[in-house]
């Protein structure tokens, strides 16, 4: 009886009924629901993550790409949609593409009254600059360096002093004993035409060498080469004119401090500025757009007595020579180029002959957005000052 009882049991294969099949299957799917839901939304919340990081990694050299630019520059890249509004900038474009070959929307917004750093329209201060005489030369706090072309001393003109040492005694590392000096600066300035009415371009490098020679004792200098300023100036419109252009302030204005410090620049070396006008403007337009065909050099230091070498389109003079050539009003015509300074000048003081370089507090607010239609991926702000405005600069050129 016992071994009938066992021999059942073994021989009883029976599984699970239909109905207990559909329980447990209907368990699992209610179960699998918020699961494959909680996955879902896990693998959008990594992708938006990621569309987040694309997102600001491209706003973050948009940001950089707008501090860097002059306004005129973005007003004429065809790339850009620019807006010209009442209080601000805005520039719009469309299919930006961005990390992994994502692309967004971007809108750019300026803070017109902070970027331009003063309630004074420009228009006046440019009026102001234009009626200088001897004894008022325009002050540097007078011109807007986003509108007009301004080279200054610390800021740009003696910019690269340091770096361009630095670079010298690091091409020189294998001479432990040696160290570079500098026995050239020279800084070119070109100031040409777009195409008129656009206006003008005018840029600054400045190139330095030094006094490395090769292993035999030849010489063979190194080169060192940095980009100092770069801007474009564009006419505007009259009110009510479809033809009629205000006056373009491009004028060239160098307030010029030499670098104190002769362990850089050795007490003896003579800077070369070297000025190219090839603009149309001084020939073609009306008188009072020959205002903008000028280069005012205003000497920053009354204690400097030897200065660079100036070069005006192949006139070449010294401070030392510039005696018998300036008129009373400190002035000299070029061809129709102008040049006025405060050279020449015995009683050099702060009366006007001479203005030191105030500190400028301009601020400019810029925001960056990106987005996909109707959805915001990344929002971008910066406050900068005018101190922190970055310059391009091309790669350093060293010497064959």
């Amino acid at each position: 009886m016992v071994r009938a009882q066992v021999t059942r049991k073994l021989n009883n294969n029976k599984g699970f009924s239909l109905v207990e099949l559909i329980i447990v299957v209907s368990i699992l799917a209610i179960a699998a629901v918020p699961l494959m839901k909680s996955m879902g939304m896990a693998a959008k919340t990594n992708a938006k993550a990621q569309s987040i990081q694309n997102a600001t990694s491209l706003g973050e050299s948009i940001m950089e790409e707008m501090k860097s630019t002059p306004i005129d520059t973005l007003r004429a890249d065809t790339d850009w949609t620019f807006t010209d509004n009442t209080s601000n900038y805005v520039l719009t474009r469309s299919g930006v593409t961005a990390t992994q070959g994502e692309k967004f929307d971007v809108k750019v917004t300026i803070d017109k009254a902070s970027y331009s750093g003063n309630t004074t329209p420009v228009a006046n201060k440019a009026d102001n600059v234009k009626s200088a005489n001897t004894l008022l030369l325009p002050r540097i706090d007078e011109i807007d360096t986003l509108s007009q072309a301004v080279l200054s001393s610390e800021k740009e003109l003696n910019k690269y002093d340091t770096e361009a040492k630095n670079y010298f005694n690091q091409k020189r590392a294998k001479y432990p004993t040696e160290t570079a000096t500098i026995t050239s600066k020279t800084i070119d300035i070109v100031k040409k035409d777009v195409a008129y009415p656009t206006g003008v371009t005018v840029k600054a490098t400045v190139t330095y060498m030094d006094d490395a020679v090769d292993p035999e004792g030849n010489p063979k200098p190194n080169k060192y080469v940095r980009e100092l300023y770069t801007g474009s100036f564009v006419p505007v419109l009259k009110d009510g004119s479809s033809t009629d252009y205000k006056p373009l302030d491009s004028n060239i204005y160098i307030f010029y401090k030499r670098n104190s410090d002769t362990t850089i620049i050795p007490a003896g070396l003579v800077e070369t500025i070297n000025i190219t006008d090839g603009s149309l403007y001084k020939n073609t337009l009306a008188p009072e757009d020959k205002d903008s065909h000028r280069i005012y050099f205003i000497r920053q230091d009354k204690n400097d007595t030897t200065g660079p070498k100036i070069v005006i389109n192949g006139n070449s003079f010294t401070y030392a020579t510039m005696s018998g050539i300036l008129d009373d009003n400190g002035k000299k015509d070029f061809g129709d180029v102008r040049f006025v300074t405060n050279l020449d000048r015995d009683n050099v003081s702060n009366d006007g002959h001479i203005y030191t370089e105030d500190a400028r507090t301009r601020v400019y607010e810029i925001t960056v957005e990106l987005s996909k239609g109707s959805e915001v991926y990344s929002t971008l702000n910066s406050t900068v000052s005018a101190s922190d405005t970055p310059t391009p600069t091309p790669t350093p050129t060293p010497g064959s």
